[in-house]
């Protein structure tokens, strides 16, 4: 399987998945549209078969017209947050992408908005891997205040996230870890 996480400015990342087959690959969140076609380059990939927002908001999905543009790949959201997409194609809970025999689960994860998806997949030379946007970061959880809800959210984390394998890595949206850890610190003080 090739996997790789696109540094995207800032804070954000995109990721690349393949099945290592050496055809097409799928980017998720790709707002780094030359990185993310300098990723699929890397790797001797044929093409982008598709991209997948894991929710609607701009930091994740300002780069679907520039990928689409120069590959023609198909847009994947769920459709509770497609109106700030316009995805091609609509996936749901527990849908399988199928790259080039490689199997990505969707999970439903709505919370910090409400077609929130995380990406589940567990390749056969490796640990399994969810990448979940901005549904879960490393020392926190996405914000409910921007068109999401706080209950939705925690019944994501507990029911969908939670029951993964024990070995699952997780890949988010951002690397907030270190404002969250001082966010903590400055509360427990």
């Amino acid at each position: 399987m090739i996997f790789e996480v696109i540094k995207a400015g800032g804070d954000n990342y995109c990721y690349l998945l393949a099945s290592g087959s050496g055809k097409k690959g799928l980017l998720v969140d790709p707002v780094n549209v030359k990185g993310s076609l300098a990723a699929g380059e890397r790797h001797d990939l044929s093409g982008v078969m598709g991209i997948v927002n894991t929710h609607s908001h701009p930091d994740h999905t300002s780069g679907n017209g520039g990928v689409l543009d120069k590959t023609g790949a198909t847009i994947m959201a769920h459709q509770a947050d497609n109106a700030g997409i316009g995805a091609t194609k609509i996936v749901g809970d527990g849908d399988i992408i199928d790259v080039d025999g490689l199997a990505v689960k969707v999970m439903h994860t709505p919370g910090h908005t409400p077609g929130g998806i995380c990406l589940f997949v567990d390749p056969d030379d490796g640990p399994p891997k969810v990448i979940t946007g901005d549904t879960l970061f490393l020392s926190g959880c996405g914000n409910p205040r921007f068109g999401g809800n706080p209950e939705q959210l925690f019944e994501s984390l507990s029911r969908k996230l939670m029951t993964l394998p024990d070995d699952t890595q997780m890949y988010p949206g951002h690397d907030y870890s270190i404002k969250n850890l001082e966010f903590a610190l400055d509360r427990e003080s």
